[in-house]
């Protein structure tokens, strides 16, 4: 049995997951015997932490057949990358507004740092213009988490970097998951240093995305406990370009978080 979970990313594959059928965030083992989706739960046979739900591959499944990627000790230096990145986005597009998450440009698409709990950076996402989402070969899990960030007030979890770009732009202080199954270890940690601050975890409004902030807000219970926003529309981004304010987000947060978690106000 082993190596039968050691994952692989399917983005360092060039396939798409044989389970949902996406071509970004999902893992198969090295083995080929499994897949490991975290959109996909129906079907599955258990999960394994953030890499997702894990799914047993069909034998006539092509993707079970594909060729192993070879394992390199060279260490990537994470810090200069994404600082050429930086250099490309600014020369590309200009640096006239505050870059707090670090956006770069590579070229073909946009570069979003992510890190730890000690804010080392763990990896790199691309998000294309049609808004397909990869990894740089090498990546681990990890948060997004704005330059300056402070942690004296609410803090908002969001789910994706545009919702959390969304966020700090709205005035908030700000962290973001790359999806809603991912960087619970990462958050729980960070958040049991800080405790002075207030977590409000903002879901995505589909099922899966409250599922997974339901989870993530189970256990931090014992760590700080945080409340659930879930908006009106697919999620913060969308609210946000159909008239949402500080104010009226403030004002939603206040009411959930005096009944720990429920939905939003619409006016």
């Amino acid at each position: 049995m082993k190596n039968q979970f050691e994952p692989i990313r399917i983005s360092d594959l060039d396939i798409i997951c044989p389970i949902c059928g996406k071509p970004d965030w999902c893992s198969v083992s090295e083995s080929g015997e499994f897949a490991f989706c975290p959109r996909t739960e129906e079907g599955s046979i258990g999960q394994f932490g953030a890499w997702g739900y894990i799914h047993r591959i069909k034998k006539n499944d092509k993707t079970s057949k594909y060729k192993k990627v070879s394992k390199s000790n060279h260490k990537i230096n994470w810090e200069v990358l994404q600082k050429f990145y930086i250099d490309n986005y600014s020369e590309k597009f200009g640096d006239n507004f505050e870059n707090k998450l670090e956006i770069g440009w590579d070229g073909k698409a946009y570069t979003f740092p992510v890190y730890d709990e000690k804010r080392k950076i763990t990896g790199i996402q691309r998000i294309f213009k049609d808004r397909t989402k990869l990894f740089i070969k090498g990546s681990k899990d990890g948060i997004f988490w704005p330059i300056g960030l402070q942690f004296n007030d609410y803090l908002l979890i969001c789910e994706g970097a545009s919702d959390t770009l969304t966020a700090l732009n709205l005035g908030f202080e700000a962290v973001g998951r790359l999806s809603c199954n991912n960087g619970e270890r990462i958050i729980c940690k960070l958040l049991k240093e800080k405790q002075q601050c207030r977590p409000i975890i903002i879901a995505d409004s589909d099922e899966v995305g409250i599922k997974g902030a339901k989870k993530l807000a189970i256990k931090l219970l014992d760590i700080n406990p945080a409340s659930i926003l879930i908006p009106p529309m697919k999620d913060l981004r969308k609210w946000d370009e159909n008239g949402l304010t500080k104010e009226k987000l403030l004002l939603n947060i206040k009411i959930i978080e005096k009944y720990r978690e429920g939905n939003f106000l619409n006016d």
